[in-house]
């Protein structure tokens, strides 16, 4: 039992050692591990602290660059401002240098501008002299024309006449010849008139009656009654075959169809120009008077004009000159159509409106020029009173159409002013 109790004794106590050692050991473990957490705390701590110096530092360091670039920018901004302060300075002397010589040009044009102007008014009134005597001097070629032609007419007649009274008389057949002139003083006089109690009135001269048979000119045509026609209508057949027409005969052919004048005293007038003799001053007024229809007519188609109708084909080519025409020119017509002391309401004359196409020397040929008058007096109705507005719309703008009064006219009606 000594021994077996001795055995265990030796046996606790080396199980007490050993278990004391396992326990130093892990005191040992444990204290090892305790400070190795401590470590690494603090690595942790250090690093976490180091990281956030290292974030600190970035943002120094970016805040450095953004600080530069702004410095460095507004440097370069401050050298732009100081070569554009240079340049401006630059600049404003070449301003003030040219503006000094464009004084000095607007002087020398408005120099020249009053020069021109003075020459302008100087050249008007020369045209205008020019142009007064050139139209006295034209009527009064006109009316030695026109007194020319009756003379020459009548003339003819009475050579005609005389000679056949001549033959007559050679073959000594007196009471025919007897029988002759009492037929030659009944055509020349149809109903005796005491001369006593016969007013005496200027004779017509042929630029009083030119407007009137100006616009029955334009009527006509734009009625599209050809000028052949017109004039079998007024001298019929019956009118052809008495030899003479009478002023009160005239008269009532102008009142009828197809002229139709209502205006009676300018009928009147008409009638007295195509028959009165107009070689006199004065003439006695005698409604009876007569002269031979052959020398009316020819007067007669020298009042009126011999125009012609236009085919399709020929009124649109003069429409299309007649429109580049305007186009071209327009920028230069307007003003000195404005200028026209009849041109304050807009309109002015079909003459008017020729004259400033010579004052201003362009060139529209003569059919173009009567194809613009008639056109525009399809909207006008009055050769005296034509829309300056109008004219350049009208050749350019195809939807225009007259106005119903002439497109619908089936016969024609006038009404002239005095």
């Amino acid at each position: 039992m000594c021994i077996r109790d001795r055995y265990e004794t030796q046996t606790f106590d080396a199980l007490r050692r050993d278990n004391y050692q396992l326990s130093a050991a892990i005191k040992f473990l444990q204290e090892q591990l305790t400070s190795s957490e401590a470590v690494r705390d603090v690595k942790d701590r250090t690093i976490g602290r180091l990281n956030a110096e290292i974030v600190r530092q970035k943002k120094i360091s970016q805040e450095k660059e953004e600080l530069i670039q702004r410095i460095e920018k507004e440097y370069a901004q401050q050298n732009v401002w100081n070569e554009v302060k240079k340049k401006g300075k630059e600049k404003e002397e070449i301003v003030q240098a040219m503006t000094a010589e464009l004084q000095k040009k607007d002087e020398v044009i408005t120099k020249l501008e009053e020069t021109i102007s003075d020459l302008k008014i100087r050249m008007q009134n020369m045209e205008i002299l020019e142009r007064t005597e050139k139209q006295a001097a034209k009527y009064e070629i006109d009316r030695l024309k026109s007194d020319l032609d009756a003379l020459t007419a009548e003339v003819d007649i009475l050579q005609r006449r005389n000679a056949l009274y001549e033959h007559l008389l050679n073959i000594n057949n007196i009471p025919f010849a007897r029988q002759l002139r009492k037929t030659r003083t009944s055509i020349e006089s149809p109903t005796r008139v005491d001369k006593s109690v016969l007013k005496k009135l200027a004779r017509i001269r042929s630029d009083e009656v030119q407007p009137i048979g100006r616009t029955l000119s334009l009527r006509f045509q734009i009625a599209k009654l050809s000028f052949e026609e017109l004039e079998k209508r007024v001298f019929t057949q019956e009118v052809m075959e008495k030899g003479v027409i009478s002023i009160e005969e005239m008269d009532d052919i102008l009142r009828s169809d197809p002229i139709r004048m209502e205006d009676k005293e300018q009928a009147l007038f008409v009638a007295r120009y195509l028959i009165e003799d107009n070689t006199e001053e004065y003439l006695q007024f005698d409604r009876t008077r007569a002269c031979d229809v052959n020398v009316v007519k020819s007067i007669f188609k020298k009042f009126i004009g011999n125009y012609k109708l236009l085919t399709h084909e020929e009124d649109k080519q003069l429409r299309s000159e007649v429109s580049a025409f305007l186009t071209t020119y327009r920028s230069a017509l307007q003003p000195i159509f404005t200028q026209r002391p009849h041109a304050k309401d807009g309109y002015l004359s079909a003459a008017e409106i020729l004259d400033v196409f010579k004052e201003l020397d362009l060139h529209l040929r003569e059919e173009a020029c009567n194809y613009m008058i008639l056109k525009l007096f399809e909207y006008s109705e009055d050769i005296d009173r034509m829309d300056l507005n109008l004219m350049f719309k009208l050749f350019n703008d195809r939807s225009l159409r007259p106005r119903p009064s002439l497109m619908l006219q089936n016969s024609l009606s006038f009404d002239f002013k005095e």
